[in-house]
């Protein structure tokens, strides 16, 4: 939640709480075990998109938010037959591991 802080003109000490997040990792492959490369990873909650990344060169993704219920979005890379994973809940209250197997699209 934003505040805005009006201080005249003299110096103000104000002390500000940070809440603490937790981390999400894992890798993101084909259903044959191909690591995939640019899947774009989302975190979503009942405003929205709470934090997104993508995947690197080896299929791995972090991504950090605050503790919580979220929806977890797993697009496929570039155009591929490859199909998306979307609408999975994740709750999300200690740092976790979670590798996620894409299904091809094509039979």
């Amino acid at each position: 939640d934003a505040r805005t802080v009006t201080v005249g003109q003299r110096d103000v000490t104000i002390d500000i709480v940070l809440p603490v997040g937790v981390r999400l990792t894992g890798v993101v492959r084909s259903a044959g075990g191909v690591p995939l490369e640019g899947a774009t990873v989302n975190l979503s909650d009942g405003r929205g998109i709470a934090a997104a990344t993508a995947t690197d060169e080896t299929g791995r993704y972090t991504i950090a938010a605050l503790p919580g219920r979220y929806t977890l979005d797993v697009f496929a890379p570039f155009s591929s037959a490859l199909v998306s994973l979307t609408g999975r809940s994740v709750d999300l209250a200690i740092a976790r591991t979670l590798d996620l197997a894409l299904p091809d699209g094509e039979p």
